[in-house]
């Protein structure tokens, strides 16, 4: 249940990356994705929601790979909602996070990967998630490995969220060896 009168946005930043087989497979390869600075990106993505606020609201954005952001899609959350591999549950000052298998398989095709609790999110705790995946593309079959990272954070309206921010992140590395 959500509370009301409370100004909350759960702010979801993904960055993506897609590989070839052929480059995949050679050993100067690096298979996975160097962190960001998210905390610039997060505080993008609130002063949008600021300029629309909706509550409860759920902002995503995608982020290049060089760490710019795109302009976020900012909507109303209903209490339990979906964002990419996300099944997410607002409940009262906390989100409860879950990867779905069938989030997975829409966003990396294989490996299959079950359904699982991750985490509940508190205000201005923030947690990083890092996945992979392998899919096969177009007539001639070509094999793209993926990767996937989200930054995900709950805030408030707060006007000292800057000071908020917590420096610590949780981490989830859900990568599964692709070799």
């Amino acid at each position: 249940m959500l509370t009301a009168n409370l100004d909350i946005a759960l702010i979801i930043l993904k960055r993506s990356d897609s590989i070839a087989k052929s480059q995949w497979r050679l050993p100067s390869t690096r298979r996975t994705l160097d962190p960001i600075a998210a905390e610039p990106l997060i505080f993008r993505a609130l002063r949008e929601w600021r300029s629309n606020p909706v509550s409860p609201a759920l902002i995503e954005a995608e982020v290049s790979l060089d760490g710019k952001i795109q302009t976020p899609a900012i909507r109303i959350a209903r209490q339990v909602d979906n964002s990419g591999v996300f099944l997410l549950q607002f409940v009262d000052r906390s989100v409860k996070v879950r990867v779905t298998e069938e989030g997975c398989r829409k966003e990396l095709s294989t490996p299959r990967r079950p359904s699982r609790h991750l985490t509940t999110l508190a205000f201005w705790k923030p947690m990083r998630v890092l996945l992979n995946g392998r899919r096969q593309e177009g007539h001639d079959d070509l094999q793209l490995y993926l990767l996937q990272e989200y930054h995900l954070v709950l805030c408030d309206s707060s006007d000292d969220s800057q000071r908020k921010l917590s420096s610590s992140m949780q981490f989830f590395d859900l990568q599964a060896n692709l070799l």
